[in-house]
């Protein structure tokens, strides 16, 4: 899916973003967890933070509980969670 493909891209670019400001390669396993690549507590909040900026969702507003993601992937499967919300709000509507 399209959607799908672009919201975990957006996650890669941001996380690989912070990876390499932080000095390491910037290449990544989806699915290992989030603190294991070296995202520290303040890097998932900038990251966090871009994403809603990159992709206009805020999770966290839409009751979604960012405290059970580890991985990329969870990450972007979270913001899915969002945009499939909205759009069967808008086909209902």
């Amino acid at each position: 899916m399209l959607v799908d493909d672009a919201v975990q891209a957006a996650v890669n670019t941001e996380i690989r973003a912070l990876l390499e400001e932080a000095g390491n390669s910037g290449e990544f396993d989806p699915e290992a967890e989030l603190y294991a690549l070296g995202l520290s507590s303040m890097m998932l909040a900038r990251l966090t933070i871009a994403l809603e900026d990159s992709l206009e969702i805020d999770p966290a507003s839409e009751e979604v509980n960012l405290t059970l993601v580890r991985t990329p992937l969870d990450l972007a499967h979270s913001y899915r969670q969002v945009l499939e919300a909205r759009t069967s709000q808008t086909v209902s509507s």
